[in-house]
C-alpha cells in the first residue's frame, strides 16, 4: 500500500499492516470466525475478501475497504457466498471479486461515480460498492483469483475447476478459456497488458 506498507491477511481472521522501513505493525484488525482470503491495494486503501464461518457450519463472506493510514474500515458489504479473491483496477474505480458462487462480480466504487477530485472515500457521500457486472458461466467451481488488465478493459479469472477465463468487461463475454491439469489458484496480467499468467 502506497509503497511504504505491506498488507496481509491470515486464516486466523487477522488483517495486518506493516511498515516496510521499520518492520513495525502499524495496525491490525481481528475478525472472529473469519478467514482473510485475499487483499488488494490502491493508494492508501486495501480491499479485503473473507470467509465467515457460522456456528452451524454455513459459510458466507464479506467485502471491506480499509484506510491503511487510519486503520478505519470505510466500506463493508456482506456476501451470501465466500469471497476468495479480490482485485482493484489500476485506476481504483473498480473492484473485482470471486468466490464460492462461481461467478466474477465487478463493483464500481461510489466515490468514482461522484467524479470527485477528493481522495478516494474522503468525505464523499454515499461511499460504497455498486455491483455493475456479473460474469457468469465461466467456472464450475470456486473462483480463486482475478486481475484487471492495465487499461481496465479485460479481466482474467482462475478457478478450482482448473480453468482460466479471459473476459471482455464491456460485452461481459468470455473471450478465451484455458484448461490446466490442476486447480488454478492465481492469475495476473503483465504490466504491458499483452500477457496474463496462471
Amino acid at each position: 500500500a502506497n509503497g511504504k506498507k505491506i498488507v496481509y491477511g491470515l486464516d486466523t481472521g487477522s488483517l495486518v499492516v506493516r511498515n516496510i522501513l521499520t518492520g513495525r505493525i502499524e495496525f491490525g484488525s481481528y475478525f472472529p470466525n473469519t478467514r482473510v482470503n485475499s487483499v488488494s491495494c490502491y493508494q492508501n486503501y486495501v480491499v479485503v475478501g473473507t470467509t465467515k464461518r457460522a456456528p452451524n457450519g454455513d459459510k458466507s463472506g464479506t467485502l471491506t475497504i480499509w484506510n491503511v493510514d487510519t486503520g478505519m474500515c470505510v466500506v463493508e458489504r456482506d456476501q451470501k457466498s465466500t469471497v476468495e479473491c479480490v482485485a482493484f483496477s489500476r485506476d481504483g474505480t473498480l473492484v473485482a471479486s470471486g468466490g464460492s458462487d462461481r461467478v466474477v462480480n465487478v463493483w464500481t466504487l461510489m466515490w468514482a461515480l461522484t467524479k470527485s477530485n477528493q481522495s478516494p472515500f474522503g468525505g464523499t457521500p454515499g461511499m460504497g460498492f455498486v455491483k455493475t457486472k456479473t460474469l457468469k458461466n465461466g467456472h464450475q467451481k470456486n473462483v480463486m483469483s482475478v486481475d484487471f488488465s492495465p487499461n481496465g478493459s479485460l479481466l482474467v479469472s482462475g478457478s478450482m475447476d482448473c480453468g482460466v477465463v479471459l473476459w471482455c468487461l464491456n460485452s461481459m463475454i468470455a473471450l478465451k478459456r484455458t484448461k490446466h491439469e490442476h486447480a488454478v489458484t492465481s492469475v495476473a496480467f503483465s504490466q504491458c497488458g499483452r500477457f496474463y499468467l496462471s
